[in-house]
């Protein structure tokens, strides 16, 4: 059948009528068969677009929210990201502190101490820790250990939904959701499996 056939019948039907020029319809039909469909954003798009960022820095403004306080606990300070396993959050206010990651070594320094501790001896934070550090690197491989991701959203506006898979880590957080626009995070939620919650919004300094 061709659209010649389709039309035929369609100006039979009505020979009392002025006849209605078909071409501008004919002309949607047959463009809407020959473009293409639209490209569709999947995850590992969006890893590869994400490894691209080597360094950056970036301003952060956490609110925790516990059932066990009336109004959010609030922080302030900075991340530094130096790929490929390197990654700074330094606490401003309310109080000075330091956690540093340098591959599978973490340090928190806090009122003049210091305290080190090997990751593969926490799993669950681990995992946390993964969920941030493997997302900033674009590593799809890394995030799929731990996690199953679901992506929404286009490149320039997305979001994952990361459900932990590990047991011990679910008895932890419930869901974690990283929102960003292009190869930058703006936004780490965290719902925890008791009900609490933390949102951390990140403004990217500038180059």
């Amino acid at each position: 059948m061709t659209i010649f056939s389709i039309i035929a019948p369609l100006r039979a039907s009505t020979p009392n009528r002025k006849a209605v020029p078909p071409f501008p319809w004919m002309c949607a039909v047959l463009l809407a068969a020959i473009t293409p469909a639209a490209h569709a954003f999947d995850i590992a798009e969006l890893m590869q677009q994400l490894a691209g960022s080597t360094y950056s820095t970036a301003r952060f403004t956490e609110h925790k929210y516990l059932h066990s306080l009336n109004k959010p606990l609030e922080s302030n300070g900075i991340l530094r990201y130096d790929a490929p396993d390197h990654f700074v959050k330094q606490t401003l206010q309310p109080g000075m502190e330091t956690m540093t990651i340098d591959g599978d070594t973490l340090t928190i320094e806090r009122r003049g101490k210091s305290r080190t501790m090997q990751l593969q001896d926490y799993p669950v934070l681990q995992a946390f820790i993964e969920c941030i550090r493997s997302t900033m690197r674009g590593d799809l491989a890394a995030l799929r250990q731990y996690y199953d991701l679901e992506l929404s959203g286009e490149p320039q506006h997305w979001q994952i939904t990361l459900l932990p898979k590990d047991d011990n880590v679910k008895k932890a957080v419930q869901n974690i959701v990283i929102s960003g626009a292009g190869s930058s995070i703006t936004s780490i939620e965290i719902d925890q499996a008791r009900g609490d919650r933390s949102v951390m919004n990140i403004s990217r300094d500038s180059p």
